[in-house]
C-alpha cells in the first residue's frame, strides 16, 4: 500500500504546478434552428441569459429593409448587394443590451447557396463587401467574430468540378486565393476577430490520414477547402483567431476520440495540420484552436433514428450527454457549440409555441452544463447551502478532526502517510485549532487517508477548510480503490486546491465524478514543501457530501 500512495504522492506532487496554474476559459457557444435575429436578441435577451448556461450565441444578421438574400445565412448570393446604412438597426439592437454572461457573440455566415464559380470575380466582390460588412457589425456591436459554416446546403462550392476546364491544381490555387481575399475582408473591419468556424480541416479526415491528400480531396465533397483555409492562414492578422470547431465532435463516444481529434488538430504530426501547407503551421500552431460541436437531438430523438445515442451499461442517455458534454469541453481550446433542432432554448418567430424548451426535453440539462464549466463554482454554491442546512450528512467521519485516537496522536477515524524516502515530518491531532484539527510538521510529501464506499457515476461535493504558513502547499486529492482495496484508475485521480490562498484559512471546493471500476474513494488531504517549523499546514474540516441531495 505504501508503493502504491508513494506513486499517487509523486504524481500529485509533480503535477501541482499544472493543477493550480491558470487554465483558458472555456465557453459554451449556442447554436440551432432557434438561431435569433437582432431584434429578436433585443427583446428578449435578459430571459435568453437567464434561462441558459451559454457564454454567447451564435445569430444571424438581416437588414433594417427586407429583401432577397439578406440574411448572412444567405451571404454567398452575389445577385444582391447590401448597403451598409441598411445594417445600422442591427448595432442598435446589439447595444441596447447589457449582457451579463453573452459576451462570446458569433454572426452565422453560411457559405450557401454557393452559385458562384472561383473565377467569377464579379461575383466574388459582392460576397466579400457583404463578408466585410459582417465584420463591421461584429467589431462595431461588440460581438467576439463571425461563424462560418462551410457546409454545402446547395451547391457544392468546395467539390472540385472535373467538367470545369480547369485542373485541379488551377481550381486549388482559385480557392486559395479566395481563401485569402475572404480573410482580408473579415480584418479589413475586424483584425482581432475570432472566427468560430464550425469545421476546417476537422471534415477532409480520409485525406488528412493518407501520403498524398490531393489523391481523395480531388473528388472529396469539400477537396478545395484545405487551399481555402491555406489562403486565409497565408494573410491572418497576428491578432486574429481561427477555431476548428470540428463538426465531427456530433459523433465522439469516447474521451479518447476528443483528445485524438484535439491533438490531429493542433500537432506538428497531426493528420489535419498536414493539410496545412508548411509555411503556414507555424501560423496555425499560433493562432489556430480546436473546439467541439455536440448535437442535443440524439439524446432526445427515438430509438431507429438515423442521429441516436444510447447510454453505455448502467448509464441513461442524459449521463451519456453529459459525459461527451465534459469530454469536449475538457479536451476543447476554448469554445463548444451546442446545436439543436427539434426543441428550442428560445421561441423564436414563426416556430412552434409547444416545442419543448431544451431544459424540458433533458431535464437538468443547463445546471449540469453550469457544473461541467465550472465545477469550482457550483460546488462552492451547493457547499454554502449544504453547510447552513443541519439535514445534509457530511458522509466523512470525524470531519471536523473533533476526535482524537484513543492511542496515538492521531485524529480518529484517519490514516496517515510520508513518502519514505523523501519525508520525514509527522502528522499529530493540533487541539488548538478550533475544536480539533489535522496538522502536518516537516512533511515534504504526505497526506491523511480516509475512504468511503461509491459507485461509478456518483457525484459529490468536497469542502476543505485549510491552513498553511511558510513553504508549505495544500491540496486534496480523492483517488480511488476496488472493493477489495486495490488502487485503481489513477488517471482518474482528481485534484482541488485553495480558492484563495491569500487568506489565513482557505476554502477548497471540488465536484467529485466516481469513474468506471471505482468502488471505493479515497479522500486524501495533503501536504509538500514544509522545510522547516514556519511551514505549517492544518486543515480544520473536511467535507464529502452528495451532489444533488
Amino acid at each position: 500500500m505504501n508503493r502504491w500512495l508513494g506513486y499517487l504522492a509523486g504524481w500529485l506532487i509533480c503535477g501541482f504546478s499544472w493543477v493550480a496554474a491558470e487554465m483558458p476559459a472555456k465557453r459554451w457557444i449556442e447554436l440551432g434552428w432557434d438561431i435569433p435575429s437582432t431584434q429578436f436578441i433585443r427583446e428578449n435577451w435578459k430571459t435568453m441569459e437567464e434561462t441558459t448556461c451559454f457564454d454567447g450565441i451564435i445569430y444571424k444578421l438581416q437588414p433594417d429593409v427586407k429583401k432577397q438574400g439578406g440574411s448572412s445565412e444567405g451571404i454567398f448570393n452575389p445577385e444582391h448587394p447590401w448597403k451598409r446604412e441598411d445594417f445600422q438597426g442591427c448595432i442598435d439592437d446589439l447595444k441596447s443590451c447589457d449582457f451579463q454572461k453573452f459576451h462570446h457573440n458569433f454572426i452565422r455566415v453560411n457559405f450557401s447557396p454557393a452559385n458562384v464559380k472561383w473565377d467569377d470575380d464579379a461575383g466574388w466582390k459582392v460576397i466579400l463587401e457583404k463578408v466585410a460588412l459582417c465584420a463591421w457589425v461584429a467589431k462595431t456591436s461588440g460581438s467576439k467574430g463571425l461563424a462560418p459554416d462551410f457546409e454545402s446546403y446547395g451547391a457544392d462550392l468546395f467539390r472540385y468540378d472535373s467538367q470545369s476546364g480547369k485542373t485541379f491544381a488551377e481550381t486549388k490555387a482559385l480557392a486559395k486565393r479566395r481563401g485569402a481575399e475572404f480573410l482580408q475582408a473579415v480584418a479589413s473591419e475586424f483584425p482581432d476577430a475570432t472566427l468560430l468556424c464550425l469545421w476546417l480541416n476537422s471534415i477532409n479526415t480520409q485525406a488528412a490520414s493518407v501520403s498524398n491528400p490531393d489523391n481523395l480531396l480531388a473528388t472529396a465533397g469539400y477537396g478545395l477547402l484545405p487551399a481555402f483555409i491555406n489562403g486565409m492562414l497565408s494573410v491572418l492578422p497576428p491578432e486574429m483567431v481561427l477555431v476548428d470547431g470540428c463538426e465531427n465532435g456530433y459523433y465522439f463516444n469516447e474521451p479518447e476520440s476528443f483528445y485524438q481529434a484535439a491533438l490531429d488538430m493542433v500537432l506538428w504530426t497531426g493528420r489535419f495540420v498536414q493539410l496545412i501547407e508548411p509555411e503556414y503551421r507555424q501560423t496555425w500552431r499560433n493562432q489556430g484552436q480546436c473546439g467541439f460541436g455536440i448535437y442535443l437531438d440524439m439524446y432526445t430523438n427515438p430509438e431507429g433514428n438515423r442521429y441516436y445515442r444510447a447510454g453505455k451499461e448502467g448509464e441513461t442517455r442524459f449521463d451519456r450527454l453529459c459525459a461527451n458534454l465534459a469530454d469536449a469541453l475538457r479536451c476543447s481550446d476554448q469554445y463548444v457549440w451546442v446545436y439543436g433542432e427539434k426543441n428550442r432554448w428560445w421561441n423564436v418567430p414563426g416556430g412552434d409555441s409547444e416545442i419543448r424548451h431544451w431544459n424540458t426535453a433533458l431535464p437538468g440539462l443547463v445546471e449540469r452544463m453550469e457544473q461541467i464549466r465550472n465545477p469550482e463554482m457550483f460546488a462552492k454554491k451547493q457547499v454554502t447551502l449544504y453547510l447552513a442546512d443541519p439535514q445534509k450528512q457530511n458522509l466523512l467521519k470525524n470531519a471536523d478532526f473533533s476526535q482524537k485516537r484513543p492511542e496515538g496522536n492521531l485524529p480518529a477515524e484517519w490514516g496517515f502517510w510520508q513518502h519514505e524516502k523523501t519525508s520525514f515530518g509527522k502528522a499529530q491531532w493540533d487541539g488548538s485549532v478550533g475544536e480539533g484539527s489535522a496538522s502536518f510538521e516537516k512533511v515534504m510529501d504526505g497526506c491523511y487517508i480516509q475512504s468511503l464506499p461509491v459507485q461509478p457515476g456518483e457525484r459529490y461535493l468536497l469542502h476543505a477548510r485549510v491552513k498553511t504558513t511558510g513553504s508549505a502547499t495544500a491540496k486534496v486529492a480523492a483517488s480511488w480503490q476496488t472493493a477489495e482495496g486495490q488502487w485503481t484508475r489513477w488517471d482518474a485521480t482528481q485534484t482541488f486546491v485553495p480558492a484563495d490562498s491569500s487568506q489565513e484559512w482557505s476554502d477548497i471546493y471540488g465536484l467529485i465524478t466516481v469513474p468506471e471500476s471505482a468502488a471505493k474513494m479515497v479522500i486524501l488531504p495533503s501536504v509538500s514543501q514544509q522545510y522547516s517549523e514556519k511551514d505549517g499546514c492544518w486543515y480544520d474540516s473536511i467535507g464529502i457530501f452528495t451532489a444533488g441531495e
